[in-house]
């Protein structure tokens, strides 16, 4: 996740300030870029791809917050792409795996994830 917050339980001692700082720099962030650059998208007739995950379409343990933020981008997507469309702008979005960081590190080395992740299908 591009801001490093992993929750796992809505009962985590700091789940409500990384649910703040997830929506903050994914959603948020999405939008306004989305936001600003609209009049030139639509002069341009240009196209948006928002950067979502595999998690918003099917939640993996451990990545409520993750897969929450990412599922709104998911739906803003959606919903840009019906008002912007017949204007000419395409907004789509891509929905990868997970990444090798150091913040998805200790998942790429855990065989339970590993094992889950090769059966990994949203559809």
């Amino acid at each position: 996740m591009r801001c490093g917050v992993f929750t796992s339980s809505l009962l985590d001692a700091h789940f409500l300030k990384n649910y703040e700082k997830a929506m903050r720099l994914d959603l948020g962030v999405t939008v306004k870029i989305c936001r600003l650059t609209m009049p030139y998208l639509i002069e341009s007739k240009g196209v948006i791809v928002n950067r979502s995950s595999v998690y918003a379409k099917k939640p993996g343990v451990g990545f409520l917050l993750h897969s929450i933020s990412k599922a709104a981008i998911d739906m803003a997507t959606k919903r840009l792409a019906l008002e912007f469309g017949p204007k000419g702008v395409r907004v789509n979005s891509v929905n990868p795996g997970i990444n090798k960081t150091s913040a998805s590190q200790p998942y790429l080395e855990d065989e339970n994830y590993l094992k889950e992740a090769k059966n990994y299908s949203v559809f």
